[in-house]
């Protein structure tokens, strides 16, 4: 095979005799036909193709000003060209009418990107704190001699038990009285 066309379901082959190219047979799909130049003694037609997917496009581009190349660079999809703080996006593609490569191209500048890096960071590093730091978390409720203090979170098992019987120990002292007033639960 030496060449393929797909648009024109064109098949291209190079027909070999003993070892040597004696010349290139063109088959088209469908009744179709080519004028050969040699005859293989059949006739090959391509029955079933796949149309090709076209992957990446990229363009060769140049930024002017005053008639004068300042910026020159290659533009693909998420491969923009920045110019002055502007990025030049490759955002489609296609083939016009005429078979020729067309695309689109997307200007865009964006002073508030460092702003969108550094919540994405933090917002990583709150996610992480979630993982790996414990935190507890207690509810306070009125009641008619005081308050009580209700486990919200972290307070689990035995050892959450001891954890909360020691913050209002520290709570006792903190009110400085006799501590009548809090009540664990």
């Amino acid at each position: 095979m030496l060449r393929f066309f797909p648009e024109e379901q064109h098949l291209v082959l190079g027909i070999v005799r003993e070892g040597a190219l004696i010349g290139e047979y063109h088959s088209l799909s469908g009744e179709r036909t080519y004028p050969n130049s040699i005859d293989p003694g059949v006739e090959i037609k391509p029955t079933a193709f796949r149309d090709p997917l076209l992957n990446q496009l990229h363009a060769e581009v140049s930024s002017l000003e005053n008639d004068e190349v300042v910026r020159q660079g290659i533009i693909e999809v998420n491969t923009p060209l920045v110019h002055r703080g502007v990025a030049i996006y490759q955002t489609a593609y296609s083939r016009d009418e005429s078979g020729f490569w067309t695309c689109g191209f997307q200007l865009s500048k964006d002073p508030g990107e460092p702003l969108v890096w550094l919540g994405s960071i933090i917002l990583t590093l709150a996610i992480l704190l979630v993982f790996f730091v414990r935190f507890y978390a207690v509810g306070i409720v009125p009641t008619t001699n005081g308050f009580r203090l209700i486990s919200l979170a972290g307070f689990r098992g035995d050892v959450g038990k001891v954890k909360l019987a020691a913050l209002v120990a520290i709570l006792k002292r903190v009110d400085g009285g006799d501590g009548s007033k809090i009540n664990p639960q």
